[in-house]
């Protein structure tokens, strides 16, 4: 099997695809980006979904998740208080140590703000929903 194409044009040809599908990759690429930046500038989380939370019906923030997820991880939170370790935790709820410590150590003032109702955006910004007047 020939790596090349019969006629130097051929090549020309392929060359010339396949700059015109990176350019396009690029393109698309770089408009994400800007969409991402957009939602950072507009507050918007732009994330993957943290344990026990989804997002919104707008996509536009993280929100409870309507499953056992959040349950979990606001027993997780009852239990740690109570003394559980970090060791016994990871046991009893199967999630990984690192869950474990993103719930009790970095997120709890998020999780804690959701169960009151709190929506959450960028870089963990907790959102409040407006009270009419």
């Amino acid at each position: 099997m020939d790596r090349f194409p019969d006629k130097p044009i051929d090549l020309l040809e392929e060359v010339f695809k396949s700059t015109s599908a990176d350019d396009g990759k690029r393109s698309e690429i770089e408009r994400l980006n800007e969409a991402n930046q957009e939602r950072r500038g507009d507050g918007k989380w732009v994330s993957g979904e943290p344990f026990g939370l989804q997002y919104d019906d707008e996509k536009d923030y993280v929100i409870e998740r309507a499953s056992d997820e959040f349950e979990v991880v606001m027993s997780l939170l009852a239990d740690r208080d109570e003394g559980a370790t970090y060791d016994e935790l990871v046991e009893k709820y199967g999630v990984t140590k690192g869950t474990v410590k993103s719930i009790v150590k970095d997120r709890r003032g998020v999780y804690e703000a959701v169960e009151d109702g709190a929506k959450v955006g960028y870089e963990y910004t907790i959102v409040w929903p407006k009270v009419a007047d």
